[in-house]
């Protein structure tokens, strides 16, 4: 973890000096902005994925990576979940679905599943979503409503924080 906070703090000094470039009207990026290599990077604005508005009511939280956190679906309920940007929702109806952010419904396999962008995988998301990541979330549903949460993504996976429960694998 520390080592990923000096990279993301590393990616935000270097955007710094690039914004304050442009703002000074400098158009190139000397080898001094980047450490030596002189190239252009894409960075993402992580910003905003600390925790965010969904229709501007509940917060959501980021689950923590490599850990597993259970989550309960009531009957008839749903548990919104967002995957980097993309609002989804877990729902329980006759069985326990996924739905993406166009609408799409994915039923939960009653075993472990991930979710990723890979068209043969469990639960496929659209491969224009280049920020969900190739390894995402695994999915390990015990019953009905029940099922427990691992985010391995890079960008992360977020829910309400009265979702999050800690299991203790």
């Amino acid at each position: 973890m520390q080592y990923l906070t000096a990279r993301q703090e590393v990616i935000r000094t270097l955007y710094s000096h690039r914004k304050r470039n442009r703002a000074e009207g400098a158009t190139e990026v000397t080898k001094a902005d980047v450490g030596g290599a002189p190239k252009e990077t894409a960075f993402f604005d992580l910003s905003e994925l600390g925790t965010s508005k969904i229709r501007g009511e509940a917060k959501f939280e980021r689950l923590p990576k490599g850990e597993t956190v259970e989550i309960e679906v009531e009957p008839n309920g749903e548990v919104p979940i967002t995957l980097v940007k993309h609002q989804c929702k877990l729902v329980a109806r006759n069985d326990l679905l996924l739905f993406d952010d166009r609408g799409k419904a994915t039923k939960i396999p009653s075993v472990r599943s991930i979710i990723d962008r890979d068209v043969e995988c469990d639960i496929p998301m659209q491969p224009e979503y280049r920020d969900v990541s190739r390894k995402h979330l695994i999915i390990d549903r015990f019953s009905d409503r029940s099922l427990c949460l691992t985010d391995v993504s890079s960008l992360g996976t977020f829910i309400p924080p009265n979702c999050l429960r800690r299991t203790s694998n």
